[in-house]
C-alpha cells in the first residue's frame, strides 16, 4: 500500500510460505536492516498459539522473495494472549534484534518482557514498569529503542518506548514519575502520545549492540 493513494488499494500481493488457519494466534513485526526508512530486511512472524512445541515461535520471512526457514524459532514465551503486544524496534543496523513484548494486565503494573536474540530467543526478562495496568483496546505500543546515559560516571541502560492511549488516567502520574512522560495529546481525538522508561539489568556479554 502507498501514502500516494492515501492507503486505499495494495500496489502488490505476494504469496508466502506461511500457512495460516486463524489469524487470532499471530503477530507480525517488520525488522529493517539499515538505518533508512527505504531499507527493510525481513518481517518477523510470531505464533502465539498453537504450536507444535508449545511455546510461542517465530518465523523470519525475507522481504527479497517473502520465503521463510524450514523450521521456526521455539521462544521462551508461553502461550500468549490478547493482553500481550510485541513492539516494533527503531531499529538500528548495530542493534540485536531482540523482542519486546508487553504484558497489559501484569501483577501491578503493565510489565516489559525482553526476549533476546543472542540467546536463541530463548531467554526471556521481566521488567515492571511504572504504567498502570491497561488493555489493547486503549492502548498500543509503537516502537522501542535501547539507550545508554553516563550520569554521574554511571551508565544507565534503558528502553525508551513510545505509545499512544485513549485513557487518560493511565498517564495521571506522569508529571511525578521521571520514568513516564506525556509527549503530545489531542483531547479531541482521545489520543495521548507518552514514552515509557524502563531501566535494565546489566546482562553478560553485551546482548543490544553487535561488536565491531
Amino acid at each position: 500500500m502507498e501514502m500516494s493513494d492515501d492507503y486505499s488499494s495494495f500496489t502488490q500481493q505476494t504469496l508466502t510460505d506461511l500457512a495460516i488457519s486463524n489469524p487470532n494466534n499471530w503477530r507480525f513485526l517488520l525488522i529493517r536492516s539499515g538505518d533508512t526508512t527505504q531499507s527493510l530486511g525481513s518481517i518477523m512472524a510470531i505464533k502465539i498459539n498453537d504450536t507444535r512445541s508449545k511455546n510461542t515461535e517465530i518465523f523470519f520471512l525475507d522481504v527479497s522473495d517473502y520465503t521463510i526457514p524450514e523450521r521456526p524459532t521455539k521462544t521462551g514465551f508461553p502461550f500468549l494472549d490478547e493482553n500481550w503486544q510485541f513492539v516494533p524496534s527503531k531499529y538500528d543496523r548495530n542493534e540485536y534484534k531482540n523482542l519486546i513484548a508487553m504484558k497489559l494486565n501484569g501483577k501491578y503494573f503493565t510489565e516489559c518482557h525482553i526476549c533476546f536474540e543472542k540467546e536463541n530467543y530463548a531467554v526471556v526478562e521481566a521488567y515492571p514498569t511504572v504504567l498502570p495496568i491497561t488493555n489493547s483496546s486503549v492502548t498500543k505500543f509503537l516502537y522501542w529503542e535501547y539507550l545508554e546515559n553516563e550520569i554521574s560516571g554511571v551508565l544507565r541502560k534503558y528502553l525508551s518506548i513510545i505509545g499512544c492511549t485513549s485513557d487518560r488516567r493511565l498517564l495521571n502520574k506522569a508529571p511525578h514519575e521521571p520514568n513516564l512522560s506525556m509527549l503530545f495529546s489531542q483531547p479531541a481525538k482521545l489520543n495521548y502520545i507518552f514514552k515509557l522508561v524502563v531501566d535494565i539489568r546489566e546482562y553478560p556479554d553485551n546482548v543490544w549492540h553487535k561488536s565491531d
